[in-house]
């Protein structure tokens, strides 16, 4: 028998990290779907166990459970009764990792380690649960959103990850031609001062060749251009604006609510130009300046508002021309006059 089983078994009373169960009927679906929706509704959970084959036997002092093993009589039909009720769970079927326990003895059990795979989850017949210590309860409107924002943010968070460890490697392969070009550089750069040591026409020369490496080595500096950076901070705000709408319209809905999503979704869909980096930086200021007066939470008068604003947003490059000459014209007839 396995350490974690035994840690289990020892533990007084049932929890909604652990349960056991007398037989691998006991096993449902929606005991499976309770179980994974559980795991998901917080990001530090990891999973949940189920002990198969093991009896709840209750102290006559604490009141608590505990567990006593009892066996199962065939582990192989017990695993392929459990797969089958595993493919009841919508949408796609929960992720439950089997481990034999004590197959050296006269009574093996299941140790069944449960973890979501797409939640929310739910059953055949559409109930979606949650696990409430050993019971099972069903999920609420604010837990099912946090369930959802938990799995999209998971998502981002791991295509981010790519993206940066992409960039990182190319930032690096790029630092190191870049060292290289430095140390060619600097060759050159001492080259060139020891053939000027004795004259002065070439003296001028080796400077102008300095600061003309300078100038160089300022304009490689920074190996990411800022319409780069531009595109990468504009394109994780809006994201952000999604999610932070997405979270408010579930929660405060109105009759307004299909027509400004499509509005908001319109314009967070637009095309990003990576050249037009002043614009792009200017959007992201807009967005910033929305999600601060949102605070913590936003109503969709405030997101009307933004929506508007994002609408009528242009950016005015432009610089105000005042009718100089006009006044310069006005000025000299007044001079011409007295």
């Amino acid at each position: 028998m396995s350490e974690e089983a035994r840690e289990l078994l020892d533990t007084e009373g049932e929890s909604g990290r652990f349960e056991f169960k007398r037989d691998a009927a006991a096993v449902k679906a929606t005991v499976l779907v309770a179980a994974a929706n559980w795991v998901a509704s917080d990001r530090a959970r990891e999973m949940v166990t189920l002990l198969v084959g093991v009896d709840e036997v209750e102290d006559a002092t604490t009141g608590l459970a505990r567990g006593q093993i009892r066996g199962l009589p065939d582990l192989h039909q017990s695993i392929e009764r459990i797969q089958n009720v595993v493919g009841d769970t919508l949408p796609t079927p929960v992720d439950v990792t089997f481990i034999e326990e004590g197959t050296k003895t006269d009574t093996p059990f299941l140790r069944l380690e449960i973890r979501p795979t797409y939640a929310p989850h739910f059953d055949s017949s559409g109930r979606r649960v949650t696990r409430n210590n050993a019971s099972t309860r069903p999920l609420s409107d604010e837990e099912m959103l946090d369930i959802y924002l938990n799995r999209e943010s998971i998502k981002f968070e791991e295509r981010f990850s790519a993206i940066v460890d992409e960039v990182t490697q190319r930032v690096v392969a790029l630092s190191a031609q870049l060292e290289e070009v430095a140390d060619r550089i600097d060759h050159a750069s001492s080259a060139a001062w020891e053939a000027a040591s004795n004259a002065d026409e070439s003296r001028t020369l080796a400077e102008r060749l300095d600061y003309d490496i300078q100038s160089v080595l300022e304009k490689v500096e920074n190996p990411m251009p800022s319409n780069v950076r531009c595109f990468f901070e504009l394109r994780e705000k809006r994201q952000t604006v999604w999610r932070r709408y997405s979270y408010d319209v579930a929660l405060r809905p109105t009759k307004a609510t299909p027509k400004l999503t499509a509005r908001l979704r319109a314009v967070l869909a637009e095309p990003i130009d990576p050249e037009i980096w002043a614009a792009n930086r200017a959007e992201t200021e807009l967005w910033e300046e929305v999600l601060k007066e949102r605070g913590d939470r936003g109503s969709m008068a405030q997101w009307s508002r933004a929506v508007r604003k994002r609408e009528e947003f242009q950016l005015d490059m432009a610089p105000q021309l005042d009718d100089i000459i006009g006044q310069l014209t006005r000025e000299a007839e007044d001079i011409r006059n007295d």
